[in-house]
């Protein structure tokens, strides 16, 4: 029966600084088909050079990498998130930009049109993160664009947290335990979206291990997702 599903592409949120050696060689090593880096809560203040030739590691494998930009809840200008996007590619080389915190609400869809534009319009890969399923008039207006529609634990997500099945959509599931990750896998494979991972870390910041799938022996209940990234670049602060 799993082979009747499509397995989707492994879309790693990597929210770990370039000195965890362990994590990158464990992550470049799986070839992941995209990776998004986040040296502090976007590209930073400034520069951080250990990135760059991670990033070009991963894309000489054939992973795509993406920039995070948070755009607080689309509460500030569109040119300060294209600004923040635009450092990622200057100083990193990413091929696109994830467009964080992305409320889904009726204003929204104009407000996100002129990121999805700018992105297209510098060939960039982009996707967005509103956590959960959107209307299928988001999608028309960046059609190439991976939509984060899950985004929380492995307990939520058995659950049937409202989900639909579409072709660019990517799933995010954390807290799982040793005890749901069949299941859970089960589920993803059912679901069939582009991209997928799913891993055993928790919160505050379910995304700085790779690859997080061996659960902790005490299967605690899961707790609530999150969007939030975390800053991982202590020479920024």
């Amino acid at each position: 029966m799993a082979s009747q599903h499509r397995s989707p592409g492994l879309g790693v949120p990597a929210y770990f600084g370039p000195w965890d050696r362990a994590n990158w060689s464990a992550l470049l090593a799986a070839r992941p088909t995209v990776v998004i880096i986040n040296p502090d809560s976007g590209p930073g203040r400034r520069r951080h050079g250990g990135y760059r030739p991670l990033v070009r590691a991963l894309q000489a494998g054939g992973t795509r990498v993406l920039g995070y930009v948070s755009t607080r809840w689309l509460s500030v200008a569109p040119e300060v998130s294209c600004g923040a996007a635009q450092r990622h590619v200057d100083w990193y080389g990413v091929d696109g930009v994830l467009w964080d915190e992305i409320p889904v609400e009726p204003t929204s869809l104009r407000r996100i049109r002129p990121l999805a534009t700018w992105a297209s319009s510098q060939t960039l890969a982009q996707a967005f993160n509103p956590g959960r399923v959107v209307p299928t008039s988001w999608h028309r207006v960046a059609p190439e664009a991976w939509w984060i529609t899950f985004e929380g634990t492995g307990r939520t997500y058995l659950e049937r947290f409202p989900i639909e099945k579409r072709s660019n959509d990517w799933h995010l599931v954390h807290s799982v335990t040793n005890r749901q990750l069949r299941s859970v896998d089960a589920l993803v494979r059912h679901y069939g979206p582009a991209l997928a991972f799913v891993t055993a870390d928790r919160l505050p910041n379910p995304w700085d291990t790779f690859p997080g799938r061996a659960a902790p022996p005490s299967e605690r209940r899961a707790q609530g997702g999150s969007r939030r990234a975390k800053r991982v670049n202590p020479e920024n602060e």
